[in-house]
């Protein structure tokens, strides 16, 4: 009898569309994009502009750090540094939105669903910096095995 597992066997990663990180920091993006401006509505939040931006730019910085991980290693390494930043400093913008200017209780459950999810993104992330590290010191000249210039 086999025992039930969650493992679900991931399709290759072929392009940046195809990690799931960039799947979901997309779909945060669109999200916050339809719905802080909505709660933040005439609240003068300083960095509303802002946090628009950094959802918006996160997804276009994990598909740049993919781009860049065969020939600039180091930049990619630091790019995805600055992902994981990013994320931070979203979570923690996003929970002041929250708990400052939401005062509709849907709302409020949706911004804790977006920060949930850039929570969760923000470990995949870490995952995938370890492992394309991990990956760098086993093929130190950036290219895959089977590559040759």
């Amino acid at each position: 009898m086999f025992r039930k597992t969650r493992f679900i066997k991931k399709k290759p990663v072929r392009g940046f569309r195809d990690l799931e990180i960039y799947q979901k920091t997309q779909e945060s993006a669109a999200q916050v994009v339809r719905l802080v401006p909505e709660i933040l509505k005439d609240k003068n939040y300083p960095t509303e502009k802002k946090v628009i931006e950094m959802a918006l730019d996160i997804p276009a910085q994990i598909a740049r750090a993919h781009s860049q991980r065969y020939e600039d290693r180091p930049g990619a390494m630091r790019r995805m540094e600055e992902i994981l930043q990013r994320c931070d400093w979203m979570i923690v913008h996003l929970e002041q939105a929250r708990d400052i200017f939401a005062s509709d209780e849907k709302d409020k459950t949706a911004l804790t669903e977006i920060i949930r999810r850039y929570g969760t993104v923000r470990v995949k992330i870490r995952n995938l910096h370890k492992a394309w590290k991990r990956w760098g010191e086993e093929n130190p000249s950036g290219f895959p095995g089977n590559y040759s210039r």
